[in-house]
């Protein structure tokens, strides 16, 4: 049977009003069985056992989105897509695992 996940909520940003970045800790599982998806509106890392996803607030131009894996982190390097200071990371409102979080 499938272990459940662990989901990861140890997770920092920062932004500007023009991009946002997002750390997760990479906790030991080796780049290459780093799963990572994003599109306009949600981010996700699976990293069996670990899980990782946001429902992001507004919107990002996945296009212009980088990933760096390194130094024990998962770097999410996103572009809005309209320039503009969020104050809050996640869209409350979706249902994803980090919707319990503070924020």
């Amino acid at each position: 049977a499938e272990k459940m996940p662990i989901i990861v909520k140890d997770y920092e940003w920062s932004e500007s009003d023009t991009r946002l970045d997002i750390w997760i800790p990479q906790k030991g599982i080796k780049r290459s069985s780093v799963d990572v998806m994003v599109t306009n509106f949600y981010i996700k890392a699976n990293y069996s056992p670990y899980f990782f996803d946001l429902h992001l607030k507004e919107e990002i131009d996945e296009d212009k989105t980088r990933v760096v894996i390194a130094d024990g982190k998962i770097t999410f390097h996103l572009i809005k897509k309209d320039p503009a200071v969020w104050e809050t990371l996640v869209n409350l409102s979706a249902k994803d695992s980090s919707t319990r979080l503070k924020i």
